[in-house]
């Protein structure tokens, strides 16, 4: 392992954004984490943010980066990057997946002063109303107001009807709720 992760410190010095480099930041921060080199990955994955442009996969690293902070229960800075990274990967660049990561975050974190945030005015300039939407709808559940949160997954769905995080949500409220 320690072979493969030095090959692909290699390929990152010297393979262009264009060619997957994303992917290599991943694959390697992976075998660091395999191998407890969990501070490491980290380390190499914030390299990676920096040095990968948003329409070249730069999601993937933002999103691996603050679970494995998750996992080392920093879950106060996998929170901070989230949010960093949804204003610097706009929705089309799959920032809307970083959205939905911060969201499901700070639910489990119980961190409601944040979903309020998001709900109510985005918390920031570029979520999208779905994402909204979706904070609202773990806003109410927090409150076991199951109802009201199908029926705002539902309101959301309008804006997006193929947007599946508020699809499942909707469906699990509307079962909650029986």
């Amino acid at each position: 392992t320690e072979e493969a992760i030095e090959l692909l410190r290699e390929a990152i010095a010297k393979v262009p954004p264009q060619f997957s480099l994303s992917q290599l930041y991943q694959f390697c921060a992976e075998l660091m984490a395999r191998e407890k080199r969990t501070k490491e990955a980290i380390e190499l994955l914030r390299e990676g943010i920096t040095n990968v442009p948003p329409g070249l996969n730069l999601f993937s690293l933002y999103q691996f980066c603050a679970e494995l902070m998750t996992r080392e229960n920093r879950t106060g800075e996998a929170i901070k990057l989230l949010r960093e990274g949804i204003t610097k990967v706009p929705p089309h660049f799959s920032g809307y997946r970083l959205v939905e990561s911060l969201l499901y975050l700070a639910t489990a974190a119980g961190n409601h002063e944040l979903l309020q945030k998001m709900a109510i005015a985005g918390g920031t300039p570029v979520l999208a109303p779905e994402g909204r939407a979706l904070a609202a709808v773990f806003l109410l559940q927090a409150r076991g107001d199951w109802v009201g949160a199908a029926e705002e997954a539902r309101r959301g769905r309008s804006l997006r009807p193929t947007y599946m995080a508020l699809c499942g949500q909707e469906a699990f409220s509307w079962l909650a709720g029986k």
